[in-house]
């Protein structure tokens, strides 16, 4: 009786704290799940029968040592998801099943998400930019926990060498015709309104009604370098992207709206320069009015200053500017995406060019 007794109690032990170990006959339903096999896929869905490299948008196949359908018995087919290197990328999600091969294929594709487990081969600590790829672990599993790991190691390819240096030829050819652009031709500087009676010269003469002005002294515009530089960055950033992850990065609308608010202030400031030339009372009379308030002193003075001294508006917009696009590279370089401004960053830039678009308005 007392044996009968502790038999029923070591069996209530088991059903509670599921710890009974199989018959050798069921032995098989009780196996762990495994990955017994990878086969690499290319983005075309073609087999890769001699290695196991890995770009994005490749597919990858894995094999099971158990049935699919014990496997979804158990977790959603929603929920199982690949993990690299020991950690959970919930965008790599089941891309298809097979029942009778007892395999799974998965897509790689990157997610753009700022907290996103890619940020572990593209965040700037972690990443080599010239490299022929990363061994990684491969397990599949759900959000909190793997469910099958692999013995084996594939090799995730980020970037490709040869892309590498066509991405920093462009990026130095970009950045050499910004600046020849800059230095060689008025893409930055203001225009010049002059009074009907004053002619531009090219040589100097003693007579006031005739000034010579050379390019060096045209005062450079807020506006225009602005429009200039976020426009370079931009390119910058693409190529940048492009050269370091083999795929063209994703323009979040924010910058889209941030280039149409840099555009839209240069043309109202054009516009404002039109009217201005329309108008003697705000043209240039003389040599001496030129040379005190308009003639360019350096481009750090020129785009936060007026013809009247320093402006406040100036000012708060050129930081603004600087601010936000330091933020825009520093993102690109550290996670090779672009970054998503708030809806309050791009108010305050839209009320800052507001205000200055308008002040410029107002200008004598």
């Amino acid at each position: 009786m007392v044996n009968f007794n502790k038999g029923i109690l070591t069996l209530l032990l088991c059903v509670l704290y599921n710890n009974c170990k199989p018959t050798s006959v069921d032995s098989a339903k009780w196996e762990p799940f495994k990955i017994v096999k990878i086969e690499g896929m290319g983005s075309k869905f073609e087999n890769k029968t001699s290695t196991l490299e890995f770009q994005i948008e490749d597919y990858m196949k894995i094999y099971l040592n158990k049935s699919i359908d014990s496997l979804v018995k158990i977790h959603s087919k929603d929920t199982i998801i690949l993990w690299l290197k020991g950690i959970a990328f919930p965008n790599l999600k089941v891309w298809q099943f097979n029942t009778d091969e007892k395999s799974v294929i998965f897509k790689f594709e990157r997610d753009l998400n700022p907290k996103s487990s890619w940020n572990i081969f593209y965040n700037y600590s972690y990443r080599r930019l010239i490299t022929g790829g990363q061994t990684i672990k491969v397990s599949i599993g759900t959000k909190s926990t793997p469910i099958a790991k692999s013995d084996s190691n594939i090799t995730l390819i980020l970037s490709v060498s040869w892309m590498i240096w066509v991405g920093v030829f462009l990026i130095i050819v970009t950045t050499i015709l910004f600046i020849l652009g800059v230095k060689k031709t008025n893409l930055i500087r203001g225009s010049l309104n002059f009074a009907p009676t004053i002619s531009v010269v090219k040589i100097k003469n003693l007579e006031s009604t005739q000034i010579e002005v050379l390019e060096s002294e045209i005062p450079y515009s807020l506006s225009r370098l602005q429009l200039a530089w976020w426009t370079y960055i931009v390119i910058i950033g693409f190529i940048f992207i492009w050269m370091c992850t083999d795929d063209l990065a994703f323009l979040p609308t924010s910058i889209a709206l941030l280039l149409g608010i840099t555009g839209g202030t240069s043309v109202v400031s054009k516009i404002s320069e039109a009217l201005k030339g329309n108008d003697a009372i705000k043209q240039i009379t003389s040599v001496k009015e030129f040379e005190d308030h308009y003639k360019s002193k350096n481009v750090f003075y020129d785009i936060i200053s007026d013809e009247n001294g320093l402006s406040i508006s100036r000012i708060q917009f050129a930081f603004f500017s600087v601010l936000f696009s330091l933020y825009l590279v520093w993102q690109v370089i550290y996670l090779l995406q672009f970054p998503v401004f708030s809806d309050g960053i791009l108010m305050l830039m839209g009320i800052s060019s507001t205000t200055y678009a308008g002040i410029k308005f107002s200008e004598k």
